[in-house]
């Protein structure tokens, strides 16, 4: 999930572009196992393609007096990691912090689906066994319709059999293991 221009804005200038830049600089190398002259060729080989020299790699990375990472610098290095740019100007920390974050995100959104869903389903339930017991002729129906499903699905773990199950109120015995 991309962060908002302004949340990376905050997050950048509360971290510090150049120093998260080159920490991610050495954790992407180090996760693809590539060297410094590895980097510098695959830049060569962008289309267009950027030139940058291991020496000014290894320069970029120094704990010393490091040689300042130029936006040109960073749009090769994003292009050849293939890593958003509001993510490769973070610290590796913050962006899984973000990126789990997100996700957490994603599962609170699918369980409230689930519920409200839950919630439509329980309703509909409810509404079938009322009209099943205004009207005696559904029962016998069911209870067939039921029986040829069992059939196809003799466990009855089809949503239709479940279904039919919830409207009756029926249940099917678990089918003892044999030893």
């Amino acid at each position: 999930m991309p962060m908002l221009p302004h949340e990376t804005f905050r997050l950048v200038e509360r971290y510090g572009a150049q120093d998260s830049v080159v920490e991610r600089l050495r954790s992407e190398l180090e996760a693809r196992g590539w060297s410094q002259s590895e980097l510098s060729r695959r830049l060569a080989d962008l289309r267009p393609p950027y030139h940058l020299s291991q020496g000014a790699i290894s320069r970029m990375l120094a704990y010393d007096n490091p040689r300042e990472i130029t936006v040109d610098d960073l749009l090769a290095f994003v292009r050849v990691f293939g890593i958003p740019m509001d993510e490769f100007v973070l610290p590796t920390s913050i962006t899984y912090e973000v990126g789990g974050w997100g996700a957490y995100m994603t599962a609170v959104d699918k369980l409230e689906r689930l519920r409200e869903a839950r919630t439509e389903y329980d309703a509909a339930v409810a509404q079938a066994r009322a009209l099943v017991d205004e009207h005696a002729g559904l029962t016998p129906r069911l209870k067939w319709h039921r029986e040829r499903l069992l059939e196809t699905d003799p466990e009855g773990e089809t949503a239709e059999v479940q279904a039919v199950d919830a409207v009756l109120g029926t249940t099917r015995a678990k089918k003892a293991k044999r030893t």
